[in-house]
């Protein structure tokens, strides 16, 4: 194809440029601009290191060209576009692929990238076959069904002298002449329209081609004559041009300038762990503004790696929900197999959603539930990591390789690198020919002190039976506090996959430990190998609630009986463990993890749910109580509208502490805090009602108690004639008192209530069974049971049948409760006594 620019040309140039500067303001790119590719394949080709990932064949297309189900049946069209570009490597006479000043590329390099396209058997050829076959599976409707196919152009960097000879003339073309460098790209064009052309593919478009460098050169003084060339020269052939520029790079919102029918704004989210998912919210909000549309990038890391994968998952999410679903499409996901072909083949069902949500995607059918986070099991998630950095002692490594992990450094099981490669440097090659005399592998870890709070330990492991690394029959951990004498924490006899992350050894106590030397005794397994990567010893992190260390909370560990939770469920709440309430891990942000007990509104207990603890013995200064909730709306989650705290003793009689309104923590978390005044008991119990759905959410249960008590919130005035017994929160007052008479006698405001509830009012009487409520910002932190002298029965009187109530109390006819022991104690030694019933009988009947 050959052409020269007229003037007429330019000017109708110019004016579709205008025309499409003004699209390029109104939203994303849609398929109607490039004859309606939608969604573009990246199909990597010429990798010259290693020449199977830059080959797929028909086989690896079928699934890419069409859907299949998990049955293995094509149910659907696929991807509609496939884009043919080399892989990002150095060529066969030493240059780079890419726009590389230092290593440019020749003539040979070019042909020999045109050549790999268009092998036989591979490729374009490949593609055309399997597009053939799935056109013959889905059915006659699919008869004039063609994928379209954009190609590349290649850069002609301006430092290269010796390109090769184009056109036969016997001269080298030399970059550093524009002429040259326009006939080469005139050159790339017409090979392969010319090889496209020959090939007869009759189930393939051509649609445009590709300009290959992401960024605009803007030291090169010819970079716009060479961009606008190339746009302009496959414009002339009816053809569409596409550029996939990175995040940020130079030029990237010029392209309608440039002349390109459509770009599409690189995220780069994908490729850097530390950057935020505001990323893919800036990316989609900048394509909309200029016009272009997003690409999709996936690594193979996906497929590895739960924390990539769920930034996958956030790329489909974000996608769909701004807008950039509905526009072009393309897809990154590296070199041949590729993320969606392998994610394809896997028989994981969370592997294996990749490829189907990705389908869900391209054809707009994604819902937003459907991108759900796989859970990111980190220790320091949960735990205070104190083994990171630390010194330890280990079974001499195998090192008789060429491989990686023969360069063992002596840190790589506490330097906080977790195993990411097969073979890499951060790996301990355990070897059963070096094993220690008793045929185990050991490490010995000093954490540098003594904590008297060790709760978690792992150990990751590596599984590759194909290489010889298998896991070990067991893992054991033992604990020491002088290095010499070890007390076993506990043993693993089976390890835990998470599917995306490499299996672990993992143990987590109920109860801490102390100590600070560390061993691990690993048996090894079927192969001659054990690989390990990071130790992990962590403390259960210090409570919020601990308020520097003024309270401890006595329920970390204990048992409790708590309202059956609801467990029919595929979610990570239904995997009830019996200690989420007690076990010191808070539950965050992800509100459908496993820290959470589930309490649905079909379990309730007299139309209200229930946790006990019981704190193993009687326990003084109890005067902070909380627990963590959790607000999802969409999942059904509500907030109880009240939690009330009590103690007890026995656990038969319990003592109100307080009652307090869920509020608003971070984010969607909630919690229940009461600071009151110091309570005695062994069980404390927490009961709520259910919310406005049909869950209600909670972690943790904190019961604080200090090393001496904290100052009383609520006291009497000076002069008073009551009695505040904080233990058992009942308040002793002489008979008759009016409630404005009780209130006046305490230093603090209360409100009384009477036995339904309802307020006293200021002159009734304050009998035996009133309640008085003490409240700090809306909260009834005190409250208290008023046992009027004499008035056993409750009335506010003074009656016969009071004296006859204690007579059955002390003769064990009635209830005997502390309340009523109060009341009727007149003789004050803390017991009903016959002594009480004749002292009452006589006030009665004025002896």
């Amino acid at each position: 194809m050959k052409r020269t620019i007229s003037l007429l040309l330019a000017l109708a140039f110019c004016l579709s440029l205008s025309a499409l500067r003004a699209e390029a303001a109104s939203g994303y790119a849609l398929p109607e601009r490039l004859d309606g590719c939608e969604n573009i394949f990246l199909s990597y080709t010429f990798n010259c290191s290693n020449w199977s990932s830059g080959r797929r064949t028909k086989a690896s297309y079928k699934p890419l060209v069409g859907y299949y189900d998990t049955e293995g049946t094509l149910r659907d069209t696929f991807f509609d576009t496939f884009l043919f570009l080399p892989c990002v490597t150095s060529t066969p006479s030493g240059g780079k692929t890419y726009r590389d000043n230092e290593n440019p590329a020749n003539l040979s390099d070019w042909r020999m990238f045109i050549d790999d396209v268009f092998l036989d058997g591979y490729n374009i050829d490949a593609l055309n076959e399997a597009v053939g076959e799935m056109k013959a599976t889905l059915g006659t409707s699919y008869t004039d069904y063609k994928t379209r196919v954009f190609l590349s152009c290649m850069y002609p960097v301006k430092t290269q002298t010796q390109f090769g000879d184009l056109n036969g003339d016997g001269v080298s073309e030399d970059f550093t002449r524009l002429a040259d460098r326009l006939a080469a790209i005139e050159w790339m064009l017409d090979e392969q329209l010319d090889r496209f052309e020959a090939g007869g593919y009759e189930h393939l478009e051509l649609v445009g081609f590709y300009w290959f460098e992401e960024d605009f050169a803007g030291g090169d003084p010819h970079e716009l004559e060479l961009v606008t060339h190339f746009n302009d020269y496959a414009h002339e052939a009816g053809l569409k041009t596409i550029w996939i520029p990175y995040n940020g790079a130079q030029g990237y919102d010029r392209w309608a300038e440039f002349g390109f029918d459509v770009a599409c704004y690189q995220p780069n989210y994908m490729f850097n762990a530390n950057t935020a998912e505001s990323l893919l919210t800036y990316t989609c909000e900048a394509a909309e503004r200029l016009g272009m549309c997003v690409e999709i990038e996936a690594s193979g890391s996906v497929l590895q790696s739960a924390e990539y994968y769920n930034r996958y998952m956030d790329y489909l999410r974000v996608c769909s929900a701004l807008g950039a679903g509905d526009a072009i499409k393309m897809y990154y996901n590296e070199g041949v197999d590729g993320v969606f072909y392998n994610a394809y083949r896997s028989n994981d069902p969370v592997v294996r959603r990749v490829y189907d949500l990705t389908y869900k995607y391209a054809k707009g059918t994604l819902q937003s539930g459907d991108c759900a986070h796989y859970p990111v099991r980190k220790p320091a998630d949960e735990y205070d990591v104190v083994s990171l950095g630390k010194a330890y002692t280990a079974s001499a490594p195998y090192t008789n390789s060429t491989q990686g992990y023969a360069n063992v450094s002596g840190a790589e099981l506490t330097d906080g690198i977790f195993g990411a490669t097969p073979y890499g440097t951060e790996w301990h090659p355990f070897h059963r020919s070096l094993a220690e005399s008793d045929g185990c592998f050991r490490i010995d870890l000093d954490l540098g002190a003594v904590y008297d709070n060790l709760r978690y330990f792992s150990l990751e492991l590596e599984s590759n039976t194909g290489a010889g690394i298998g896991l070990p029959a067991s893992v054991e951990y033992l604990v020491s506090v002088d290095g010499t004498s070890y007390t076993p924490a506990g043993r693993v006899d089976s390890f835990e996959d998470f599917t995306l992350v490499n299996p672990t050894a993992e143990l987590l106590l109920s109860r801490s430990i102390t100590g600070r030397y560390v061993r691990v005794r690993i048996v090894p397994g079927t192969q001659n190998f054990v690989f390990a990567s990071e130790l992990s010893v962590g403390t259960l992190p210090e409570s919020d609630y601990d308020d520097g260390g003024t309270y401890r909370n006595a329920a970390l560990g204990r048992p409790y009986a708590a309202s059956a939770p609801y467990t029919d469920s595929t979610q990570g709440y239904a995997d009830v463990s019996g200690r989420e309430l007690t076990d010191g891990v808070y539950g965050g942000a992800n509100v459908l993890s496993t820290r959470w007990h589930a309490f649905h509104t079909s379990m309730l207990t007299n139309g209200r749910f229930e946790v006990t603890v019981d704190l193993g013995a009687p326990t003084t200064n109890l005067s902070r109580f909380a627990m963590e909730f959790c607000l999802a709306d969409d999942c059904s989650i509500a907030l109880p509208p009240l939690v009330t705290f009590s103690v007890s003793a026995d656990g038969e009689y319990y003592v109100t502490a307080g009652s307090v309104v869920p509020k608003l923590r971070d984010g969607v978390l909630y919690e229940a805090l009461l600071d009151t005044d110091a309570l005695t008991g062994r069980y404390v119990r927490a009961v709520f009602a259910p919310g406005r759905g049909h869950f209600v959410f909670a972690s943790e249960f904190y019961a604080g108690r200090t090393e001496t008590p904290l100052p009383a919130r609520l006291t009497t005035a000076d002069g008073a004639s009551l009695t505040l017994d904080i233990s058992s929160r009942i308040c002793t007052s002489p008979l008759g008192l009016t409630a404005k008479a009780l209130q006046r006698q305490l230093a603090q405001p209360v409100t009384l209530l009477d036995a339904s509830g309802a307020e006293l009012p200021p002159d009734a009487l304050a009998g035996t069974g009133c309640t008085m409520e003490y409240r700090e910002n809306g909260d009834v932190v005190c409250r208290y049971t008023v046992a009027a002298a004499g008035d056993v029965n409750g009335d506010a009187k003074l009656t016969a049948s009071d004296y006859l109530l204690v007579k059955r109390i002390v003769l064990g006819l009635d209830e005997k409760d502390p309340l009523r022991t109060a009341a009727g104690d007149l003789s004050g030694d803390a017991k009903l006594t016959a002594g009480d019933y004749l002292l009452l009988k006589r006030l009665v009947l004025r002896l």
